[in-house]
């Protein structure tokens, strides 16, 4: 069904796996039991890694606004930290970055642009399943979206917090699958 397997897998709950014939990432739940791994990367995250890595084509990333990029009130629009170094880094490693939003697209410019994301940035979109380029991996506060495109679901980030780490754990999330 799924063709070759990339090395680099999650166990005991959603994952995601690369086809390497085609390089479409595709959902998927693996049991404990189903997992043949060696080694553990990190327990504490329950994530753990095959001995040999295979870095992944290029996948599309697409970023939510509203609690995962941002936090906005009437007082306040503050960038989510990290997303700036995250950005950049899925730039650098060859990625589509995207952002999307429920709001629309005016207000996905609107964010992109009051906080400088535009040259990391490849596509603005309103949410919508039909988009294309079709996300191949999510970070979003909702977890039935992640689980329905396969991503990273982050805490909501509704008050400023400069030692959220929120996506430096999707970059990590990313590495254990090979994208990084």
């Amino acid at each position: 069904m799924f063709g070759e397997v990339a090395e680099t897998v999650l166990c005991a709950g959603a994952g995601s796996r690369a086809n390497s014939a085609g390089g479409q990432v595709h959902r998927s739940i693996l049991p404990p039991e189903s997992c043949e791994l060696k080694q553990p990367v990190d327990a504490g995250r329950g994530i753990r890694r095959r001995a040999r890595e295979v870095q992944s084509p290029p996948v599309n990333i697409f970023f939510d606004v509203d609690h995962t990029l941002v936090f906005i009130d009437q007082h306040t629009n503050a960038l989510r930290p990290g997303a700036h170094a995250a950005m950049q880094k899925l730039k650098a490693a060859g990625h589509g970055v995207y952002v999307w939003s429920a709001s629309g697209l005016a207000h996905v410019e609107r964010v992109v642009h009051m906080h400088g994301l535009s040259e990391w940035v490849d596509g603005m979109f309103d949410k919508d399943p039909r988009v294309k380029p079709y996300p191949d991996f999510i970070i979003d506060d909702d977890w039935y979206l992640v689980e329905k495109y396969g991503g990273h679901c982050v805490s909501q980030y509704k008050a400023i917090n400069p030692d959220d780490t929120e996506f430096e754990d999707a970059l990590f999330k990313l590495a254990e699958l090979g994208h990084l």
